[in-house]
């Protein structure tokens, strides 16, 4: 097989697991009775006492409003929502 087969091959598992990463983090999320806003399917908001955190599921990157903290990951993000909540 070539490499540009490869490479193909990756791109449609790589955009699998982020479609997977999307309703995974979301029921995570839900599950532990933390709401989202949808803006987009890949693009949710979170708002807390302290300020909003934008999430994008698909990469588990999410940025906060009140201390431009930016993480990875859904549950480094329960712990951020968890410190915004007081």
């Amino acid at each position: 097989m070539s490499d540009s087969y490869n490479a193909h091959a990756d791109d449609g598992r790589r955009k699998i697991k982020k479609e997977n990463n999307v309703d995974q983090s979301i029921q995570i999320l839900t599950d532990r009775g933390i709401e989202l806003k949808r803006h987009t399917r890949y693009h949710y908001c979170i708002t807390g006492n302290l300020g909003k955190i934008d999430f994008w599921p698909s990469t588990g990157k999410y940025l906060t409003s009140y201390n431009t903290t930016i993480g990875r990951g859904v549950f480094n993000l329960i712990k951020e929502v968890d410190k915004a909540r007081g």
